[in-house]
């Protein structure tokens, strides 16, 4: 997939900001710019809220970055359709398969090489189980060794498959903020830092910019990022372990569990965020009046609750003896 081909100097941003309600799951606007850029034609839209805003920095008029195309993506395109059309007397079907096996060993490379530092991770893990050193340990020192090692691996496994979704971010032929502004200028490399349940890592992705307007990452919208690092699996982590003590204990208990250490204040920050789309739900999930032809059935049953011997009734102290 292409990428945009010029590139300039590499600033890193705060990141997108949470739309009002997102609660962990894609607000509206936001599920909008989840829908794949390969299938818009058009402008892309971000809603009725600026979702995916940065703080403002200077703007490079790059040349040749104006309108929906790099500058080499579209000679590559041509080239290769032109040697598909002129790949001599052979059958379109025998082509076909031929492409078809080229392009999933070319996939299979491409992951290889994206995953390679997991894949190194994952050898050294069981080098390490396969040694001397391993054998020689109890159950629980092994419980313990291969959940800090296994919890890296997942971590490394997160951050390059971030990468690889950079390098196949493709740029949108228009983007335009809520205020109808278009941004022209488009630049790669832009860094916000997320720390997810296994750890931390870095998300790359393009940046469209206009002057005295925030970035927008049409990234972030995708990946539904939150506006602080913390990820949403972090915020529901804090929301359940806060219910059910004190935000000291859910912080110990949240580390325990992932190895991220929260302080305090975020973990009550992180299940106050969480806890925020509570009325707004209840107010969209407020059924209808109902009709004058609907029934309104009720059923109970009070055999389990317990009572005091002392007030029961006399018809049931009777059947009680008997």
């Amino acid at each position: 997939m292409g990428r945009g081909c010029s590139s300039t100097d590499v600033d890193s941003g705060r990141g997108s900001r949470d739309a009002p309600g997102d609660g962990g799951h894609p607000s509206p606007s936001v599920r909008e710019a989840e829908l794949s850029l390969r299938e818009r034609r058009g402008a892309a839209q971000l809603g009725g809220t600026q979702l995916l805003g940065q703080e403002q920095d200077e703007v490079r008029d790059v040349e040749g970055r104006r309108g929906g195309r790099g500058s080499c993506g579209d000679e590559a395109l041509q080239s290769s359709q032109g040697e598909a059309r002129g790949s001599g007397g052979q059958r379109p079907e025998a082509a076909g398969h031929q492409q078809s096996a080229t392009q999933l060993e070319s996939a299979g490379h491409e992951a290889s090489d994206a995953f390679s530092a997991s894949d190194a991770l994952y050898q050294g893990v069981v080098g390490f189980l396969a040694g001397d050193e391993a054998a020689t340990l109890t159950h629980s020192e092994l419980e313990t060794r291969l959940d800090v090692d296994g919890r890296e691996l997942l971590r490394q496994l997160y951050q390059d498959h971030l990468d690889l979704r950079a390098v196949h971010e493709t740029r949108a032929d228009q983007v335009r903020d809520a205020s109808n502004e278009l941004h022209r200028v488009v630049e790669p490399g832009h860094e916000r830092p997320l720390t997810t349940i296994f750890g931390p890592v870095k998300l790359t992705r393009l940046a469209y910019r206009a002057k005295e307007r925030k970035n927008l990452h049409l990234a972030d919208a995708q990946l539904n990022l939150p506006e602080e690092i913390h990820s949403h699996g972090l915020r529901e982590l804090a929301a359940i372990e806060g219910s059910r003590g004190s935000y000291e204990e859910a912080q110990a208990a949240i580390e325990r569990a992932t190895g991220v250490e929260l302080g305090k204040r975020q973990a009550e920050e992180l299940a106050r965020r969480a806890a925020k789309d509570v009325e707004s739900f209840y107010a969209e999930a407020k059924p209808e009046p109902a009709a004058d032809t609907d029934a309104l059935v009720l059923s109970c049953d009070g055999k389990g609750i317990v009572m005091r011997p002392g007030e029961l009734r006399a018809a049931a102290v009777e059947r009680h003896a008997g």
